[in-house]
């Protein structure tokens, strides 16, 4: 007598075949023609990272609808990556903590416009809406590039996503550097004779940008090993790297910003330090690259334009005076609101009512940030605003160390830190995050290593 098959054996000789994740899927059960490809979340990957950075060639979105675009492009592609990519429930509830903790902040700041009585120094009830949505989109792709993140090579392909778009955007910015008044566009500002910018309109901002890029082209370069066996293809891809890390790093001190200039160098020499100290196999490898690579970036580095020579030089004669009597100023409008601030984007009509001396008028009426993210955090918001934030930023952050060390600091994960750190950094002293584009795009960074303690774990590589 045949032995009996089982439906799952009968299924896939008869053209079927059920497909499996946690949490169910949406194709599961259906013929082959309607399982989804494994290759989805690698090209999902791709393109929403290509997605936040097209944000940063649209002047990063810096505008009065800002916040808003960049909610409609961070929530259209959480929502599409939940419709061709189901997370299982675990996800959600292992994201959680800092989910509420940001929404907790969040609620906090508008409790002035929900109770009047509670916004004495309340300036800008009517840009909270803004504001909100702003927040709404940096969380939107803190989840999307966490849900990205879980597998290995979906890190990997995003990474090298974000570097090809930054070298993309390097050379429109140079093209319209050059060629600028004849680009038929409003969006972008011909400034000739004026500190590079990209395609940003800032060039701190885009000092920044370009830094992160380069932080994350030299992670992937200490990635490559030379030895007998080096294919054609690893070859190519150290080449390609290389020849990123340099464009992105000439941009970054083209833009003349000192801040972006030194913290990028500063990172730089950490992560090549950091390679040559690693005592895993291959690590004769690792030394050879990181040493041409320092030498690479070091030799540009004597080559740095006379603009950031000279503002260094400005930086030493007495902007940093100028920047430490800004931060006294607002230091001193925080200690007057300390618990709910003076509304989220206030700043504008907090600057213009509180400068009563000529000369600080005359020094800071056209500052439109406080250039340090604490302070426009609590100014914004009050203290338990600020606080409930950096608990929400230290919960991720710890699991973004952990899940870098979990891959050996492979597949550009010590780039990711690097690039956040060098835009935590310029945020303390410009207004690199005040930027949606760059806001979202830090934390769809941040999100690519965050995997939460209860969802650790091997993971599939594909």
């Amino acid at each position: 007598m045949e032995p009996r098959r089982s439906s799952a054996s009968l299924s896939s000789r008869n053209g079927l075949k059920r497909h499996h994740q946690p949490g169910g899927d949406v194709g599961a059960g259906l013929p082959v023609l309607w399982k989804r490809p494994t290759s989805t979340p690698r090209l999902a990957a791709v393109a929403v990272a290509a997605l936040f950075s097209l944000a940063i060639t649209l002047n990063g979105l810096n505008n009065a609808f800002g916040n808003p675009l960049t909610c409609i492009f961070a929530a259209g592609a959480l929502l599409a990556l939940t419709l061709v990519w189901p997370p299982d429930a675990r996800f959600w509830r292992a994201r959680r903590g800092p989910v509420l903790l940001v929404a907790g902040a969040t609620c906090w700041a508008l409790l002035p416009v929900a109770i009047p009585a509670l916004g004495d120094n309340l300036l800008s009830g009517g840009l909270a809406l803004s504001e909100t949505l702003g927040i709404a989109a940096a969380l939107c792709a803190l989840l999307c590039g966490s849900r990205l993140g879980d597998r290995r090579k979906n890190l990997r392909m995003a990474v090298d996503t974000l570097i090809l778009m930054g070298c993309l955007n390097a050379i429109f910015g140079v093209a319209m550097n050059s060629f600028g008044s004849a680009i038929p566009l409003d969006l972008w500002q011909s400034r000739p004779g004026v500190r590079f910018t990209g395609t940003l309109s800032n060039a701190n901002v885009a000092g920044a940008y370009f830094g992160m890029m380069a932080a994350l082209a030299f992670a992937r370069v200490l990635e490559v090993r030379i030895g007998r066996g080096l294919e054609p293809r690893e070859l190519a891809h150290a080449g390609a790297y290389l020849v990123a890390l340099t464009l992105l790093l000439e941009v970054c001190f083209l833009t003349g910003s000192r801040s972006a200039g030194a913290i990028t160098v500063a990172v730089l020499l950490g992560l090549g330090v950091k390679a040559a100290l690693q005592k895993e196999s291959g690590s004769s490898q690792r030394i050879i690259v990181a040493a041409g690579a320092i030498v690479l970036f070091l030799v540009m580095a004597a080559g740095i334009s006379d603009l950031l020579v000279d503002r260094l030089d400005d930086a030493v004669a007495g902007d940093r005076s100028g920047r430490l009597v800004m931060w006294s100023h607002y230091a001193d409008l925080a200690l007057r609101s300390p618990w709910f601030g003076y509304g989220l984007g206030s700043f504008e009509a907090l600057n213009a009512r509180y400068l009563g001396d000529p000369r600080l008028a005359q020094g800071l009426w056209m500052v439109n940030s406080a250039h340090d993210l604490v302070l426009q955090f609590v100014l914004d918001g009050g203290i338990v605003y600020f606080l409930l934030l950096a608990g929400a930023a230290a919960l991720v952050a710890r699991s973004a160390v952990t899940r870098a060390a979990a891959l050996h600091w492979g597949h550009g994960s010590d780039g990711i830190i690097g690039a956040i750190g060098i835009v935590f950094a310029c945020s303390m002293v410009d207004i690199a995050l005040d930027v949606p584009g760059l806001a979202c795009l830090t934390t769809f960074l941040a999100g690519l290593l965050w995997m939460p303690d209860r969802t650790q774990g091997p993971r599939r590589a594909t």
